[in-house]
């Protein structure tokens, strides 16, 4: 008998199929992307979290009534190290005197967004002169 062999039955068959599924079973889910509805919820939960935080630092006086934020670019791309891009103005001072714009990217094999730019603008309005 060969140590490939047991009792008449070779080790190929069903021990061949566990171990592939057991390594599909692993290591699958960090090779396939996430969905985009996936990706875009995860960059919603960032940006109310953002929101929050710059509302607990600010002055109460200085909130507007309603602070919000507006995503001005959204793009997937193919591949890479970064699948996604997000541009987002955040709108929270009163008066509306000035925002916040953010940029973002997903960063694919981490599964998560990561924030590299962060500026505020004048925000010029031309109804009141």
């Amino acid at each position: 008998m060969t140590c490939l062999e047991r009792k008449g039955k070779s080790w190929g068959g069903g021990w061949t199929i566990r171990a592939c599924v057991l390594v599909l079973t692993v290591f699958l889910p960090g090779c396939v992307g996430e969905s985009e509805n996936i990706v875009r919820k995860k960059l919603d939960v960032v940006l109310q979290d953002d929101l929050a935080a710059v509302q607990d630092e600010l002055p109460a006086g200085s909130m507007a009534d309603s602070s919000y934020y507006t995503i001005v670019f959204y793009k997937s791309y193919g591949g890479g190290k970064f699948s996604h891009k997000a541009v987002a103005e955040f709108h929270f001072l009163k008066g509306d005197v000035a925002i916040m714009v953010r940029k973002y990217r997903y960063h694919r094999p981490q599964k998560k967004w990561d924030r590299y730019y962060n500026q505020y603008r004048l925000v010029h309005d031309t109804t009141k002169s």
